[in-house]
């Protein structure tokens, strides 16, 4: 298993920065992002014409530029977080989570068992480079403990295993 700069820094109470990237898939774009100072890049299949395969090559363009990857799915679809670390994403950035429920599938979904639900794949781990162990060493479902969210739009504060108390999220929007 490859580590998480990120969840290193973090966990030290350190700011992390990165940006944000969708439409412009050149194999340059991550190093374009790291000689900016960015730290990682998270790469937008939500609001983009991504699919799987241009994401796995920015993943691989962004681990020979030294930035790590993570991933915005389209979604909280089981198969859309799964692939996306099995690729190689070191994280996750699941839009409009909205329950304590839906976060706590979504935590599921990056853990192998007896922890999750996540399968394995022979090799999938050393070719990608993705998260081993119990997938909770290396993966992030974004920042915190030792799995963590940055999950959006919560109808309620709650906290649970894997995801972090939502601290100040029930003032309006």
């Amino acid at each position: 298993m490859r580590d998480n700069p990120l969840k290193t820094k973090l966990a030290r109470g350190e700011t992390v920065f990165g940006t944000f990237v969708f439409e412009f898939a050149s194999p340059g774009m991550a190093r374009i992002a790291k000689s900016a100072g960015c730290e990682y890049i998270i790469l937008d299949m939500e609001h983009s014409g991504w699919g799987f395969e241009t994401v796995k090559d920015q993943i691989q363009f962004a681990r020979g530029a030294g930035i790590v990857p993570l991933v915005n799915p389209p979604g909280d679809d089981f198969n859309l977080i799964t692939r996306s670390l099995d690729l190689g994403a070191k994280g996750i950035l699941v839009p409009v989570v909205e329950t304590k429920a839906q976060a706590e599938a979504i935590v599921r979904a990056t853990r192998y068992p007896p922890h999750g639900r996540r399968g394995s794949a022979f090799g999938v781990e050393l070719v990608f480079g993705g998260s081993g162990g119990d997938g909770v060493g290396g993966t992030g479902v974004a920042h915190g403990d030792d799995v963590a969210a940055l999950l959006e739009s919560f109808d309620e504060g709650f906290a649970g295993e894997g995801l972090r108390e939502a601290e100040g999220r029930g003032e309006e929007r």
